[in-house]
This record gives structure tokens, sequence and C-alpha cells, in this order.
């Protein structure tokens, strides 16, 4: 009986999923981490911004958005609580969602950034830039060759 109580707590505890708390060490400090099903709730919750302002991404770049695995930097300033950028790269643009506060919470603010691609190669040079200086005629200072209308 005690072995059957104990393999049906042993089960219990290994269905339900329990994790340990991530940690990370910033400038000495240690900071407790959202879990990696935090992080995929948090880019949910971009994609949801993403949706509900309007724009100027396509509908097709939006489709990417939702099918895509964002880019996610964390930085963090107390216990589960930071900045968090999350970065889709589309091949005309670059979208990121900061959050900044407390993360998964009513303290957390998000703020929506899009950013034009630049084109590969980038030519300043002038179309005219191989010209010849060309002499001109300086007009002489005698009264004779001014103009009088």
């Amino acid at each position: 009986m005690k072995h059957l109580l104990f393999l049906l707590f042993a089960a219990f505890f290994a269905l339900c999923g329990c994790t340990a708390t991530r940690y990370t060490e910033v400038n000495g400090e240690r900071f407790a981490m959202i879990s990696e099903k935090e992080e995929a709730e948090l880019a949910d919750q971009a994609r949801l911004i993403i949706k509900r302002i309007k724009s100027r991404l396509s509908p097709a770049e939006k489709r990417l958005i939702e099918t895509r695995k964002p880019e996610m930097i964390f930085v963090y300033s107390d216990d589960r609580a930071g900045r968090a950028t999350v970065r889709w790269v589309l091949p005309e643009r670059e979208v990121n969602v900061v959050f900044e506060g407390e993360f998964l919470s009513s303290r957390m603010v998000s703020t929506l950034y899009t950013r034009d691609k630049a084109p590969a190669v980038l030519d300043f040079s002038h179309p005219l830039s191989g010209r010849r200086k060309v002499e001109t005629e300086k007009p002489s200072r005698n009264n004779n060759s001014r103009r009088k209308f």
C-alpha cells in the first residue's frame, strides 16, 4: 500500500509539470526568470498587439508573424521584471514589440516598433561627380558691360 501511494505521488508530480525556477545573474544580482511557457505567452501577447493595432504591415507580413517563432531578448532588472524585446525579421522590415515592467502583469507596458530594412547597397555617388570644372568668363568691372533695361 505504501508503495502504491508513493508511486501515485511520484506520478502526480511528474505529470503536473513542476519545474524549478530559472535564475539569471545581472551585475552580481540574481533574478528569477519567467518560464518557457510564460515566454511563449509573452510572444502570443506581442502577436495580439500587432493584430489589434492598425499598422502598415501587410496581411502577408501578419501571417508570417503568426507562423514564425520570434527572437526574444530579456534584460532583467528584478524578479520576473525588466525589459523584453520580441522581434520578427521579415523580408521588408523588422517588427519589435518591447515589454517593460513586471512581465505578464497589469504593470507591464508594451510598445510596437517597425523599421524598414535599408537597401543592401547604398550608392552615395553623385551622378555628375566625374565632371570637369568649366572656366566661366568673369564680367568686367567697367560700366559699359552692364546692361540697362
